[in-house]
């Protein structure tokens, strides 16, 4: 055996236990990691979860507050309680109690942050925040049918957490909320009631303070009662959060549910202003499958350390000259035409046989780069004809609009209303964004809503014709486009001219090409203005065919070098558009090939 092949062969089972033990030791490292970062994720959640929930409570507690703080507020409060409601005579101090209390809760601020805000009393007299559309108030509700206030009373005016209730206030609708209660001291002198609700669009509703940043995680809030204040959870699940929650653990541990047999991961942190228990619970299953790509990734680190560490050996070896000499060749070789070519060494080299496997990836990269500037440059014609849609602008509608007040100012006419609907349902058509391209089908259904509105202002002045091939009525071209040849062929073709308008639409398919085409009687086109106009098309064409620059300030407008850009972006050199005078007037013929 060769000197060279026993030092080959000696490295390589030297970079083999290498790379096994390395291979070993990044696997219990990154599974150690994992789990410790989840674990301190999971804690950091459940803490930050647990300090918006009291975040929310204090803004609530603080309002009850503020209306105990409030002379007036509690003065009022007073009044109600101390005033005999039987006494008619009473009546104008009981209301403007009520007012004084309505004014000092009935803030933007408590609007804006708090679903309803309530001072009511055994006595019927309910004020709330918030009293109008659905959030109506039932001014007949009856405190003995509050189910939760038993909780409220007996803590001397502390504020209680109502877990999750239908709001027993509303009159059209119910909501589901979770409110702060409070009893006011004094004798009668009734309770204070801050909701908030449990899913949006309410401001800190339950579902957005117990959001979870990231999937396959659950999240469940129990009381100090065991009562579920909040859970992603459905049904009997909850229950053995019930019981976890009684035994007052705070932190990340592992558990084995004994309801679903699940072994879980679950950070429980305590809510300071309710003693409220958030649990984050994550499944271990899940936790090890998202794990199991530790293995792959170990074996892929292994094989690359053993495969450079081989290379560094063949390096060493010192014969490499030959064929890196062939592979120079053939990089130099390398063209643009023949990327999609297979590099080849004959060698028996292997490490050389991986470069030249690198090297055919580099050129198959670089393929695919010219393949996406390709794309790109598709996407930039795209671009284009967005800037040139963006354009349209139908002028006519300046006339319409005329016509429209010009009938109104007279007696009532039915006409109106046939031309309000028609010019609706043209804006509907040319300002919608969701499509760019319409079937020649829907561009003629919108030249017949122009038509009706065009004649409107020139009555019998105006004759049109149209005769279209049903195969050709599927394909597509840019919006607008008919009835912009048609407008250009009314606005100046009949300025000399003082005859009835006719204009005749013709299409048909022939030879594998789609055409329309749109004549008139007028005077036709000025020999210099038709050599100006091709000339234009013609400058347009090399610039859109040739050097993909944006001409959309050069075409600027609604005339035809617009129609004539936005029909060869779609249609490119399968074009056809022809501008020509005929012995009755102009002619304005576009086509391109079948495609439907």
């Amino acid at each position: 055996m060769r000197f060279r092949t026993r030092m080959i062969l000696s490295y390589a089972v030297f970079v083999l236990m290498a790379a096994l033990i390395l291979g070993l030791a990044y696997n219990r490292y990154t599974i150690r990691e994992y789990k410790n970062n989840e674990y301190n994720d999971t804690q950091f959640i459940s803490e930050r979860l647990a300090n918006q929930f009291d975040e929310s409570i204090k803004t609530m507690k603080s309002i009850t507050d503020y209306i105990l703080s409030d002379t007036g507020m509690l003065s009022s409060i007073r009044m109600l309680a101390s005033t005999d409601h039987n006494n008619e005579s009473q009546s104008g101090y009981i209301e403007e109690a009520k007012t004084t209390i309505q004014s000092g809760i009935n803030t933007d601020y408590m609007i804006k942050n708090f679903y309803r805000v309530l001072v009511f009393n055994q006595y019927g007299d309910v004020v709330g925040s918030s009293n109008y559309e659905n959030r109506i108030i039932n001014q007949n509700k009856k405190t003995e049918d509050l189910l939760w206030l038993s909780k409220v009373e007996g803590h001397r005016g502390k504020p209680v957490l109502i877990g999750i209730h239908k709001d027993d206030w509303g009159l059209k609708s119910q909501e589901m909320v979770y409110s702060i209660a409070r009893e006011i001291q004094g004798k009668s002198m009734g309770y204070i009631e801050v909701q908030r609700t449990v899913v949006p669009p309410g401001v800190n509703n339950l579902k957005e303070l117990f959001e979870l940043p990231k999937s396959g995680m659950d999240v469940a809030a129990v009381t100090e009662d065991g009562e579920i204040l909040y859970s992603t959870l459905k049904g009997n699940q909850n229950d053995f959060y019930r019981k976890l929650a009684q035994k007052d653990k705070l932190g990340v541990a592992e558990y084995r549910n004994d309801v679903t047999n699940n072994k879980e991961l679950i950070a429980i942190s305590n809510s300071k202003e309710t003693g409220v228990k958030i649990m984050v619970i994550e499944n271990m299953n899940q936790l090890e499958r998202e794990i199991g790509y530790v293995a792959p990734l170990t074996f892929v680190i292994a094989g690359c350390f053993f495969m450079i560490s081989m290379v560094f050996v063949f390096i060493v070896s010192g014969h490499l000259t030959k064929p890196i000499q062939k592979l120079r060749e053939q990089m130099e070789n390398t063209r643009i035409e023949n990327l999609d070519q297979e590099v080849y060494l004959d060698t028996s080299n292997d490490e050389m046989e991986a470069l030249s496997k690198s090297y055919q990836k580099v050129l198959t990269r670089l393929d695919e780069s010219i393949v996406k500037e390709k794309r790109l440059s598709i996407l930039q014609l795209q671009a284009q004809f967005d800037t040139l849609q963006a354009q349209v602008n139908p002028h006519f509608l300046y006339n319409v609009l005329n016509v429209i007040a010009n009938r109104g100012m007279n007696s009532g006419d039915e006409t109106i209303c046939e031309i309000c609907g028609s010019l609706a349902a043209m804006l509907r058509y040319a300002t919608s964004t969701v499509e760019r391209y319409a079937a020649i089908g829907q561009e003629l259904q919108y030249l017949e809503q122009y038509f009706y509105l065009i004649k409107s202002r020139y009555e019998h002045k105006l004759q049109y014709h149209m005769e279209v091939e049903e195969e050709i009525k599927a394909e597509i071209i840019p919006k607008i486009v008919l009835q912009q040849i048609v407008e250009n062929s009314i606005n100046h073709g009949f300025t000399q001219t003082s005859h009835i308008m006719e204009i005749d639409i013709k299409g048909w398919k022939e030879d594998g090409f789609w055409y329309i085409q749109v004549s008139d009687n007028g005077q036709g086109i000025e020999e210099e203005v038709l050599k100006d106009l091709q000339h234009k098309i013609a400058r347009i064409r090399d610039r859109l065919g040739n050097k993909r620059s944006n001409v959309e300030m050069e075409i600027g407008g609604m005339g035809l070098i617009n129609t004539y850009a936005r029909l060869y972006l779609l249609y490119n050199e399968d074009l056809v558009f022809e501008i020509n005078n005929c012995d009755t007037g102009a002619v304005v013929k576009i086509g391109g090939k079948l495609k439907n």
